[in-house]
């Protein structure tokens, strides 16, 4: 029995699927998904794991788009704050979101609860920067919260629709269902 049949429960059903797959992706990354559903108890058919690693997928893509704006956003807040606003766009653009929120924090544009909601923004930011599993990482769910809440009231609606529907067609536990409608 190979490594992959053992962490696979139905390997032998679907074989010709598992097998085509481990050929162009990375087996290592499937038996982290399959380990995430051992933990919650769920067990480790070909379904459940590419169901998972769909999901962290779409949710990595979405975070991104989200994070994107939300940076382009501070960076807007700024400039409009400026005298110089010229100026002020130029020296903004190489700054990375660490940088967004330090000299945000120091023009008063942003409080220390603020700084907080960023700072877990920033956590996620970096796993999806990365392509980490975002699963995986700890307090995802609580950074997904924080990004909901750093979008302006006109993109809340939108974010938690789509994070919402990142579960479409999938069969994923509610163990890992991130919900931000309600952050």
């Amino acid at each position: 029995m190979s490594a992959t049949e053992k962490f696979i429960t139905d390997y032998e059903e679907n074989r010709d699927d598992i097998e085509k797959w481990m050929s162009v992706k990375c087996e290592q990354k499937y038996r982290r998904f399959a380990d995430l559903l051992k933990k919650n108890g769920i067990e480790t058919t070909w379904i459940n794991i590419t169901d998972l690693y769909r999901y962290d997928k779409r949710l990595l893509f979405n975070a991104f788009r989200y994070i994107s704006f939300e940076e382009e956003y501070l960076r807007a807040r700024a400039v409009r704050s400026s005298e110089d606003p010229e100026n002020e766009y130029e020296k903004l653009q190489g700054k990375s979101l660490s940088g967004l929120i330090i000299e945000l924090s120091s023009l008063g544009l942003i409080d220390s609860s603020e700084k907080k909601i960023l700072d877990s923004v920033r956590k996620l930011r970096n796993a999806v920067s990365h392509n980490k599993i975002l699963l995986e990482q700890k307090g995802v769910k609580s950074c997904f919260a924080a990004l909901y809440r750093a979008l302006p009231a006109d993109y809340k609606g939108r974010f938690a629709e789509e994070i919402e529907k990142c579960r479409y067609g999938l069969e994923v536990s509610e163990t890992f269902a991130i919900d931000v409608g309600h952050a």
